[in-house]
């Protein structure tokens, strides 16, 4: 029912011109509520109830929300296509029962600080495609249940120090396919209970000593497709439970021997380039079990 709702409402601010600030969509398998205003004037109000999952898209001013729909508790919110530089703090106020928060294909430059207060029983957030440049410190706080955190494909280059510091239990964590060059020492402050975390497709070439000092109980790493040019003794040093490491598509010229000491947890890895590169080894490479199968595949890519 609700489909043919949107449709005709569609139709009408599309060829007659009502002036319509748009709506959210929310629902579950069955149930639809759509939150909107009855003129111009009037405040956004829920039509529906029973609902589990929001869905904010377009040009909705999400600061007009001032109450959750009544008689239930809103689990998930999605922000969709939302045209402002800036995150309204809104649905951290109004949705304190939130799972999951998703902010996809976006016009956000800029999250502060207690942009995300009061969801301390959040465990996944997505933001994903807007033009985010940096993650200030403080923009996480409280989120002490967050599990995973997406940030990919946005435009993020720096990351501040200690910005994750009360994400305690958060174990998945993603930059993919942003523009951070380099990772410094205390970037992953507090996230002691890391256990993936990708930095794919960026412009890292700088890793700070002790850079991950602080994700000891990491299993996976992904650095596919940087910059990196040089890898040190002291690049992966405290990774002892590394079990997977992509180094695919970078640009290594030099690698220290003991370069991997340390990572006999380590059973996949990749190390693939798309140019062979010259002189990267500086000394025969020693080890057994499965540091075989990354020793090997240096000297396939590299030469002497």
């Amino acid at each position: 029912m609700w489909y043919f709702e949107f449709f005709i409402m569609t139709f009408l601010t599309i060829f007659l011109k009502v002036n319509c600030d748009g709506e959210i969509i929310c629902n579950n398998s069955k149930t639809t509520a759509r939150i909107s205003r009855v003129n111009y004037s009037s405040p956004l109000e829920f039509n529906e109830e029973q609902v589990q999952h929001c869905l904010l898209e377009n040009s909705i001013k999400i600061e007009l929300l001032t109450s959750a729909p009544p008689n239930c508790t809103i689990k998930s919110f999605e922000i969709y296509e939302y045209p402002k530089e800036r995150l309204s703090v809104n649905v951290s106020l109004i949705f304190p029962e939130l799972l999951v928060y998703k902010i996809n294909n976006s016009k956000i430059v800029n999250i502060f600080k207690n942009a995300f207060y009061g969801l301390t029983k959040l465990e996944e957030l997505n933001v994903r495609n807007t033009e985010l440049i940096q993650i200030r410190q403080g923009v996480f706080n409280g989120l002490i249940n967050l599990i995973t955190l997406r940030l990919d494909d946005n435009n993020i280059q720096y990351v501040s120090d200690e910005a994750f510091v009360d994400l305690i239990n958060l174990e998945y964590l993603s930059f993919h396919n942003n523009w951070m060059s380099k990772i410094k020492r205390n970037n992953f402050k507090g996230l002691s209970s890391l256990k993936i975390l990708d930095l794919s497709k960026n412009y890292i070439h700088i890793i700070d000593l002790n850079a991950f000092d602080d994700v000891k109980n990491l299993r996976s790493l992904d650095l596919s497709n940087n910059g990196l040019f040089v890898i040190t003794r002291n690049t992966f040093i405290g990774l002892n439970f590394l079990t997977y490491l992509n180094l695919d598509r970078n640009d290594i010229h030099k690698i220290d021997g003991d370069a991997f000491d340390g990572l006999q947890s380590l059973k996949t890895v990749r190390f693939v380039f798309e140019n062979i590169t010259k002189n990267c080894i500086k000394k025969d490479f020693e080890g057994d079990g499965e540091l075989k199968e990354l020793i090997a595949a240096v000297k396939i890519n590299c030469t002497r």
